[in-house]
C-alpha cells in the first residue's frame, strides 16, 4: 500500500433530481424531502480518466447524505466513496463569478476493487453549481492509500 495525492476534476449531469417518487425508492428518515442522481465524467491523478455515480437524498434545508457513491476508472477498477454535507447558496470569494451554490465537504474512501481495493483516504470537494449550465462541477483534492500500480 501506498499513499499518494489524489486530485481530480469532472462534470456531472443530473440525471434526476427531485422528490424520490422513484420505482426504487431510497430516501427514507431524516434525509427524505428530494433524491438526486448524478453522472460525473473527469480525470485525475492517480485514478486516470473516470466516471463517478452519485445516488443520494437530501432535506429541504440543502443537506444531502444517505447515498451511494463510486467511482470507475478505465481500468474498470471501482473506488467507493463516502460523502454527506451540504449545498449553500451563493458562491466563495475563490469561485468564479457564475456560482450559484457550492459545497465543500469531506469525501471518505472507502475501499473498493482491483487496485482500489482496502484503500483509505479522504477528499476535501470544491463543487459547484453554475448559472451558465445545468452541471455539477467537482474539483476534489487529498490523500489516498491504494494498492501499488
Amino acid at each position: 500500500m501506498v499513499k499518494v495525492p489524489f486530485t481530480a476534476e469532472a462534470i456531472g449531469t443530473y440525471i434526476f433530481a427531485g422528490p424520490d417518487t422513484l420505482e426504487d425508492p431510497r430516501c427514507t428518515g431524516e434525509l427524505s424531502a428530494w433524491r438526486a442522481i448524478v453522472e460525473a465524467h473527469g480525470t485525475g491523478d492517480p485514478v486516470g480518466d473516470f466516471t463517478v455515480y452519485f445516488d443520494f437524498c437530501g432535506d429541504m434545508e440543502s443537506h444531502y447524505g444517505n447515498g451511494e457513491a463510486y467511482l470507475v476508472d478505465e481500468s474498470n477498477d471501482t473506488l467507493f466513496l463516502e460523502v454527506s454535507g451540504q449545498v449553500l447558496d451563493g458562491r466563495l470569494d475563490s469561485h468564479p463569478e457564475y456560482v450559484v451554490s457550492y459545497w465543500k465537504d469531506n469525501i471518505g474512501i472507502g475501499g473498493g476493487t482491483g487496485k482500489y481495493a482496502d484503500a483509505s483516504g479522504t477528499l476535501i470537494s470544491d463543487d459547484f453549481n453554475s448559472s451558465l449550465d445545468n452541471n455539477s462541477h467537482h474539483h476534489w483534492t487529498g490523500e489516498i492509500t491504494m494498492r501499488e500500480k
